[in-house]
């Protein structure tokens, strides 16, 4: 329980609240929050969901360590490493992609901004600004390199 806690929190807030607290928690039915108490899988794919079992987590944490009911630390448990999961899933999710060129593309606009102009096409019969947002590239190479179509090439002299 110790090493899921320091995963989760730290070990700073291990040596916070060794000691500091007593042996009596607060009733399930008395918060119900409670992380003693299975959470479902849909409140952690919500990030404010999953903000609000961290810190229920993080208070329940102390106690935790004193309680004697099997269940109830099992489920506080089964939790703390559904969360961990949910972090690691967030952060694998977010960078590994491919060099890849993203090709220009006009973009709706307004009139005070930069390099804009004004045109009519089919959706928007009486005309709109638009700005023209450059290409480029994005991604890293250390995830492959993908080849485009619209990507631009050197040329060698």
């Amino acid at each position: 329980m110790l090493k899921l806690l320091i995963e989760l929190f730290g070990k700073g807030y291990i040596r916070k609240i060794m000691g500091t607290r007593a042996n009596v928690t607060k009733p399930i039915k008395m918060d119900k929050n409670s992380p003693y108490k299975l959470y479902s899988d849909k409140a952690f794919n919500d990030p404010d969901l999953l903000f609000t079992i961290e810190k229920k987590l993080e208070e329940y944490g102390p106690y935790v360590l004193s309680n004697k009911n099997a269940s109830e630390v099992a489920n506080y448990e089964m939790n703390a490493r559904r969360v961990l999961n949910a972090r690691k899933q967030k952060e694998e999710s977010t960078v590994k992609m491919p060099l890849h060129y993203n090709r220009g593309y006009p973009k709706k606009a307004k009139e005070h901004y930069k390099d804009t102009w004004f045109q009519a096409t089919k959706e928007f019969p009486n005309g709109r600004w638009w700005q023209w947002i450059e290409g480029y590239w994005a991604g890293h190479p250390a995830y492959g390199i993908k080849k485009g179509y619209h990507a631009p090439t050197l040329k060698v002299a």
